[in-house]
């Protein structure tokens, strides 16, 4: 007999929802460091820009070279920034890409369980529907008998 109450795998059901629950906290936060990676490049970016075009007035006016040697420096010095950071960008991105799967892998893992949980209440209730049924029928099977007797 079925046990509604005994799904034999519900412990580990219960380990992989609490996995999920640790899995998407931890995603949440690499994907929250993979946006502050690229809000950096982004700000990154946007410093070369602003410094190639100072670079680009300066040149149109009177030259001077050792301001453009320390614009050249300063860019090239940004341009390795740059490198780095979309380097961290990537990895960040490995990471949460990563954890994504890991996450969506024990997820369907959970609905899989949940579905067999599923399947054992089902087969529970369609049990107790059928000794249900027969003990009515045990029931009507006998009072006829003893209506026949009587009579």
């Amino acid at each position: 007999m079925l046990n509604p109450n005994n799904f034999r795998l519900q412990s580990v059901l219960d380990l992989k929802s609490s996995m999920v629950d640790n899995l998407e906290i931890e995603f949440a936060s690499l994907k929250t460091s993979h946006n502050q990676e690229v809000a950096r490049l982004d700000q990154l970016e946007q410093d070369k820009d602003r410094q190639l075009d100072q670079l680009a007035r300066q040149q149109q006016g009177q030259i001077d070279c050792q301001s453009i040697q320390l614009h050249h420096q300063f860019l090239s010095g940004l341009d390795r920034q740059l490198n780095q950071q979309a380097e961290r960008v990537e990895t960040a991105r490995q990471q949460m890409e990563g954890k994504r799967q890991e996450l969506v892998d024990t997820m369907q893992d959970q609905k899989s369980l949940e579905k067999l949980r599923d399947r054992h209440q089902d087969q529970v209730r369609r049990d107790q529907q059928r000794r249900e049924t027969r003990t009515t029928d045990d029931l009507v099977i006998a009072k006829y008998g003893r209506e026949r007797l009587n009579r």
